[in-house]
């Protein structure tokens, strides 16, 4: 028998943009289905402390480069940020870091309380 005790969470999606940022708050009200199903610090919190004291790890993740479809309804400034997928072979080590900076800079913003 195999335990799975580890919740790889993809709290947002091609689709839709679930999670609430103070930050940025347009991210959600125009990315996701609708703002009665978003997901806000206090429900990730909730959900994580839930699952450790029932022995299970959260491993919560917003995918990029990749499954970032939903992003750019909420901030045009995005698709600066983000590198995308099919492009990026065609991108130099210098844009690269460039934008690895500007997208961990945004994270840094988007996750803030």
């Amino acid at each position: 028998m195999a335990k799975f005790n580890v919740l790889h969470w993809h709290i947002v999606d091609d689709p839709s943009f679930p999670y609430y940022s103070p930050t940025f708050p347009s991210l959600a009200e125009k990315g996701a289905y609708d703002m009665n199903h978003v997901y806000r610090i206090s429900d990730i919190l909730q959900v994580i402390s839930f699952a450790e004291n029932h022995g299970i790890v959260v491993v919560p993740e917003f995918d990029t480069p990749g499954h970032t479809l939903s992003w750019g309804k909420g901030l045009r400034e995005l698709p600066n940020i983000l590198v995308r997928v099919w492009a990026h072979l065609g991108v130099t080590t210098a844009r690269s870091t460039r934008l690895l900076s500007r997208t961990l800079r945004f994270y840094k913003n988007c996750l803030r309380r």
